[in-house]
């Protein structure tokens, strides 16, 4: 999946306001920089075990309250999941870096 240069340049933009559940496709192996950023009310994304690197902002700013990561993951990008309220969250022994403030608030 291709970074996105911010929020604005997301293919989604015009209806990222109602992703509620996002549904990767297995054999994805990045998720890009700011391809979900800000999509407010964003509850659920099932990260295929195919990816290894989760781009910077990614995630930030959603409604995640929960998520396990796939065995595989080997990067979380800075900022990637800023802003979301983890109840629940599950990191593999396979990632190996995590960016700055990846999980801040």
């Amino acid at each position: 999946m291709n970074n996105c240069k911010n929020e604005n340049d997301q293919p989604w933009v015009a209806v990222k306001q109602r992703i509620r559940t996002v549904f990767l496709p297995r054999g994805l192996t990045s998720i890009g920089d700011y391809v979900f950023y800000r999509c407010i009310p964003l509850t659920s994304v099932n990260i295929p075990d195919t990816v290894e690197c989760i781009g910077n902002y990614a995630f930030s700013l959603a409604a995640l309250t929960s998520l396990a990561f796939p065995e595989g993951v080997a990067s979380i990008g800075t900022f990637a999941f800023t802003g979301n309220s983890f109840s629940s969250l599950v990191i593999p022994k396979s990632v190996t870096s995590i960016g700055r403030g990846a999980f801040r608030s």
